[in-house]
C-alpha cells in the first residue's frame, strides 16, 4: 500500500522523509514496477518502509535483480530499517538492498543479500512517465531516457531529466501549482529546488538560498552549518555526528586517520617541549 507508507497518519512517530503527506506515491503504480515494503508495531503503526523495484536490469546481461530502495524508519531508527532488510530477505521478497544508513545521493549502493556491494553494475528499470505525471523523488534510479522508458541508476549518455527532484513531476509543476516549494524556509517560488540535511532530517530547500548550508564531500549533499564542523587537521568540512574526537588533543576530527596524524603531531610537539624543559 504506496498511500500508507507516505501517510504520516499510519506512521509511528517522525520519518524524516521530505515525500510524507506529499500524494506523489502515485508514481510508483502508475509509472514503475514497484511494491511497498514495511513493518508494524503492535498497535498497527508503521515503523519501517521501503520501496522494492521488482524488475531491475543488469546493464549487459539477462539478470534481473529485486532491489529494495533507501529504507526509511521512525526517527531514523537503523535498527528497524535492518529488521525491515532482514524480514525482506527471509521472506525471498528480494535479491539485494540499498545499504542501511546510506542517503539520498548514492545512487549506487546496492548489495545483494548475502552483503556483497553491488556498485561496480549499472542497473536500470522500466518507466513509464510523462512530464506532468506525479513523480517521487528518487534516489537511485534518476537519469530518466524518456524515449526509450528507462530510468539507470547512472548518468547514461543521451538521457532526458533527472528525476531526483521534490517538485511532484518533472515539469517542476505541483498539481494545481505553478510554483516550487522550500519546505526548509516554508515558502513557495518559481526556482530549483535540492535536498538538505538539517538536525537530521531532509528537506526541499531552494537553490539560490542555500547561505545555512555546507556542501559535505563526503556525504555529496548540502548540511546545515549547525550540524557541521572543519576538521582542525585538514581544513575539510564533515558532519559533528560522524566525527572522531580525540581524548588527548580535545579536538574533533573528520576521520581517524586526521585523528591520529593530529595526535602523533601533539605528542611530538610535547615531547620537545619537555625536553627543553629538562
Amino acid at each position: 500500500n504506496f498511500r500508507d507508507i507516505y501517510d504520516s497518519n499510519k506512521c509511528d512517530g517522525d520519518f524524516y522523509s521530505c515525500m510524507t503527506d506529499k500524494g506523489y506515491h502515485f508514481f510508483y503504480s502508475d509509472s514503475v514496477d514497484a511494491s511497498a515494503a514495511y513493518l508494524k508495531n503492535e498497535h498497527g503503526k508503521i515503523i519501517a518502509r521501503c520501496i522494492i523495484f521488482n524488475k531491475v536490469y543488469e546493464e549487459g546481461t539477462e539478470r534481473i535483480w529485486r532491489l529494495a530502495e533507501r529504507q526509511y524508519s521512525t526517527n531514523q531508527d537503523d535498527v528497524l530499517k535492518r529488521a525491515l532488510v532482514n524480514a525482506l530477505i527471509i521472506g525471498g521478497y528480494i535479491d539485494g538492498y540499498k545499504q542501511v544508513g546510506y542517503d539520498c545521493h548514492h545512487s549506487r549502493s546496492f548489495v545483494d543479500i548475502y552483503g556483497n556491494s553491488l556498485e561496480d553494475k549499472n542497473f536500470y528499470i522500466d518507466c513509464d512517465l510523462g512530464t506532468e505525471d506525479t513523480l517521487s523523488y528518487q534516489d537511485s534510479f534518476k537519469w530518466y531516457d524518456m524515449e526509450a522508458g528507462k530510468a539507470y541508476n547512472y548518468e547514461v549518455s543521451g538521457y532526458d531529466y533527472e528525476l531526483d527532484t521534490t517538485d511532484g513531476s518533472i515539469d517542476g509543476y505541483e498539481e494545481n501549482d505553478d510554483e516550487s516549494y522550500d519546505e526548509f524556509h516554508e515558502c513557495y517560488g518559481d526556482f530549483d529546488t535540492t535536498i538538505v540535511m538539517y538536525h537530521g532530517r531532509e528537506y526541499s530547500c531552494s537553490v539560490d538560498d542555500l547561505g545555512e548550508f555546507v556542501w559535505i564531500d563526503s556525504e555529496e549533499m548540502y548540511y546545515h552549518e549547525e550540524d557541521v564542523d572543519r576538521c582542525p587537521w585538514c581544513g575539510e568540512w564533515f558532519v559533528k555526528d560522524d566525527g572522531h574526537e580525540s581524548e588527548l588533543t580535545g579536538n574533533c576530527y573528520c576521520s581517524e586517520g586526521c585523528k591520529e596524524k593530529a595526535e602523533d603531531c601533539y605528542i611530538s610537539e610535547h615531547r620537545q617541549i619537555e625536553l627543553k624543559a629538562a
